[in-house]
């Protein structure tokens, strides 16, 4: 009765435009709300969408199909592990579906995924390899490998996590997804610089793609962690260069007609390093598309908008120095005990970051 409303849901979320699926799937459960098909089609397009209570409530009405029952209890354990919350009831979810179709990669896959997230980073290394050995495509291969790096990475097993993450996206190097997971993996094994860039050349690639907002969230953490570091070490070299010897200090205590310049050369030197550092570190963003993404996340961010008050502030204290000179002695100095704090804050707001198995 409503195979062309299922055919056209169905081509439309294989499309990831599950925003006009669901509308097609709402009219037809309208006429026949006992239609198990249609519940899982408006499971998925919830899911897709981020309604996960609603996708969780479809989902299990089309379990009692039991032609259906599979995919519909991985879409139950998918919803339930999309809030971060019940998550043993998200494998418990899994794992029926792995019962009722135990040769499946996929169902697996979405089990071990779960693991890791209940924080059982073993079981879930030996269902995604299991996932691995199942899977009869590149997509399902790829998402597996991507689920075992994952779930290595939980394990704290850096070279496995890097290596499976990195054979994920060999199977499809433009697929965002895998490379949020290699993006993911290398930062939880202490590869920021190289977390950055996966981050920033994805969303060079697709910029409003469904991934990118979260990639957009660390590529700007780790462009504020590392601006904050290299300023901190330029906050602290300058003083050093500049008082370092002694000799200059003695003669602002002296009151030497070369105090003035001291200071002054002070804030020239803080300026043009702090100008160095802003522009070799923020080159990414002249990307538009990048530009567009962080700065989304940027201007909602209390953390963002610290690290630029911090910067500004350093910046106007070498420039009061570089103005004003004696007068302005402290402006050489200051930006050190600033950085400080910005490097503690920073380092205290990487809880927020999310990680595998997050």
């Amino acid at each position: 009765m409503h195979d062309d409303a299922i055919r056209r849901a169905q081509g439309l979320l294989q499309a990831g435009m599950a925003d006009r699926a669901l509308p097609i799937v709402r009219a037809a459960l309208a006429l026949d709300p006992a239609d198990a098909r249609l519940h899982l089609l408006a499971a998925a397009a919830h899911h897709d969408l981020g309604g996960h209570a609603d996708a969780e409530r479809h989902a299990r009405i089309a379990a009692g199909a039991p032609e259906l029952a599979a995919g519909a209890w991985q879409l139950v354990a998918a919803a339930i592990g999309a809030t971060g919350e019940r998550r043993d009831e998200a494998v418990d979810a899994a794992r029926r579906a792995v019962q009722l179709d135990p040769h499946a990669a996929d169902r697996r896959a979405t089990l071990a995924a779960m693991l890791v997230r209940a924080g059982r980073s073993a079981d879930a290394i030996a269902e995604a390899r299991q996932s691995v050995a199942l899977a009869d495509d590149d997509p399902g291969r790829a998402r597996a490998l991507a689920v075992l790096a994952t779930a290595h990475a939980a394990n704290r097993d850096r070279r496995e996590a890097r290596e499976h993450a990195r054979r994920a996206v060999a199977h499809d190097p433009t697929a965002v997804h895998l490379l949020d997971t290699l993006m993911r993996v290398q930062l939880a094994t202490g590869q920021r610089a190289e977390a950055m860039a996966s981050a920033l050349a994805v969303l060079r690639q697709a910029p409003t793609e469904a991934a990118p907002p979260v990639l957009a969230r660390i590529a700007l953490y780790l462009v504020e962690h590392r601006l904050v570091g290299w300023l901190l070490v330029v906050s602290f070299v300058v003083p050093l260069v500049v008082f370092g010897g002694g000799g200059a200090l003695g003669a602002l205590d002296d009151g030497s007609p070369h105090a003035g310049l001291v200071v002054r050369l002070g804030g020239a030197l803080g300026l043009a390093a702090t100008g160095g550092v802003l522009a070799r570190l923020l080159a990414p963003l002249r990307d538009a598309g990048v530009r567009r993404a962080v700065a989304r996340f940027a201007r909602r961010s209390p953390r963002s908008w610290f690290v630029g008050v911090v910067v500004a502030l350093m910046a106007l204290s070498y420039l009061a120095a570089l103005v004003l000179g004696e007068l302005a002695f402290p402006g050489v100095p200051a930006p050190f005990l600033l950085l400080l704090v910005a490097w503690w804050a920073h380092g205290l707001a990487a809880r927020a970051v999310p990680t595998p198995g997050a």
